[in-house]
């Protein structure tokens, strides 16, 4: 996806295709990155060249347009996981500003987890030779490695998020504004479920007409199996 492919012609084609099948009751899930993204970085100014192990250049334009994918079709459902770059290019920093982009750009919303790396047991490869040509590390890499560079991916993460929120107020950034009329109706108006349920002035359960409870003496039993001769 990209700026340039926010084109009406491939929404409607898209729109085609979907009102032909159905999308799943939990929503569709796009995971967004996989072998690229362990070549990919999130660089927004293009003026920056790209680091070394970086072939592909991610920005807002890119997360925008996964917004506005997911808006257009927002009977999908649609939600993304999102893989930030551990492989070729590993920064923190890096992945920390892709991070803070999808806050920028509006898409955390849609986000339903961010994936650090793609594939990485096979870092490390059996040859040389496949070392050299696809792996990430070196030969000797293995999982206390990997789980001690990780650590330093999700701190990166989490700073990245906690300012965000930090920014915000202390608040998630998600949390829509709350209508105080509202909330102080609800909070001296609302009446369990126990006795009517609702928002009522004064607590109180209004009733049109009431009627008088009276006992009428009549008995439920199960006529289908009278010799039990059980009443409820």
């Amino acid at each position: 996806g990209g700026r340039h492919h926010n084109q009406p012609h491939v929404l409607a084609l898209l729109d085609n295709l979907l009102s032909l099948t159905q999308a799943p009751e939990s929503g569709t899930n796009v995971r967004i990155g996989g072998n690229s993204a362990d070549a990919s970085c999130f660089i927004d100014d293009e003026s920056i060249p790209l680091p070394k192990g970086c072939l592909h250049r991610i920005t807002s334009a890119n997360l925008t347009f996964y917004k506005e994918f997911a808006d257009h079709f927002s009977n999908l459902k649609l939600s993304y996981v999102i893989d930030v770059n551990f492989g070729r290019s590993p920064s923190p920093k890096l992945a920390a500003a892709h991070v803070k982009a999808l806050h920028n750009t509006g898409l955390w919303p849609y986000v339903r987890a961010v994936e650090i790396g793609n594939e990485v047991d096979i870092y490390a490869k059996e040859t040389e030779a496949e070392q050299k040509a696809k792996g990430h590390r070196n030969m000797s890499y293995e999982y206390s490695m990997y789980e001690a560079e990780f650590s330093i991916y999700l701190e990166a993460l989490k700073a990245a998020w906690e300012k965000i929120v930090a920014d915000n107020g202390g608040v998630h950034p998600n949390c829509g504004a709350a209508d105080t009329r509202l909330l102080h109706r609800a909070r001296h108006t609302a009446v369990p479920a126990i006795r009517g349920g609702g928002l009522h002035p004064n607590r109180e359960v209004w009733v049109r007409e009431p009627r008088e409870a009276a006992r009428s003496g009549f008995v439920p039993t199960n006529r289908h199996r009278p010799e039990t001769k059980k009443a409820f």
